[in-house]
């Protein structure tokens, strides 16, 4: 929920203030990835031909959140017919 990862976020927060920057940045990392974790998504199967650019504007989302959302490198190339998470932050 919004409150629970508000509530880590300000634990990290607290702990770089602190100088507790290893413990700070193992926090900001659970907080990112139970973030996209809770991310509402479509699967959504690649056409022949998709740049993944492309793909992603077309489908109103950026690479970098397709990418993390799918937890791929950023070399990824597309292939047909594989189906990719697509956040839907609207």
């Amino acid at each position: 929920s919004n409150v629970e990862l508000n509530s880590k976020l300000a634990i990290a927060d607290a702990q770089a203030a602190q100088g507790l920057f290893a413990e700070a940045l193992s926090s900001y990392q659970q907080v990112v990835n139970e973030f996209w974790e809770s991310v509402p998504f479509i699967e959504i199967e690649i056409e022949d031909g998709s740049c993944l650019a492309f793909f992603a504007d077309t489908h109103h989302s950026t690479t970098y959140s397709i990418l993390t959302i799918n937890d791929l490198p950023e070399t990824t190339v597309l292939s047909f017919g594989r189906k990719l998470k697509v956040p839907k932050l609207d």
